[in-house]
């Protein structure tokens, strides 16, 4: 599939402002899919290290946020991020 056809294939999906703006940041090469696997890798790590300590919602969220920090290169990046956890939680507790 070339690069024409994967646009019109995403135009046509039913995915969320967010995730068409991200996708463009990937097509434009502003953002490596690779830095993704690079955070979740990093994310991971963290909360096994939490899960190992008495700990509230706070720290997880702290753990996260120092496993993100140094894949935040924007405001707008750190704004997309808390509002994709806002999303998922909304989701989950029917705010949504």
């Amino acid at each position: 599939m070339d690069k024409k056809e994967l646009i019109k294939k995403i135009e046509k999906s039913d995915l969320t402002d967010d995730q068409l703006r991200e996708i463009d940041k990937i097509i434009a090469g502003e953002t490596e899919i690779n830095d993704y696997k690079e955070v979740l890798h990093e994310v991971s790590e963290r909360i096994s290290y939490v899960e190992s300590m008495v700990v509230d919602i706070g720290d997880v969220g702290n753990e996260i946020g120092k496993a993100i920090g140094d894949y935040i290169k924007s405001e707008e990046d750190k704004k997309d991020f808390i509002d994709g956890i806002y999303n998922g939680i909304s989701l989950i507790d029917g705010t949504h």
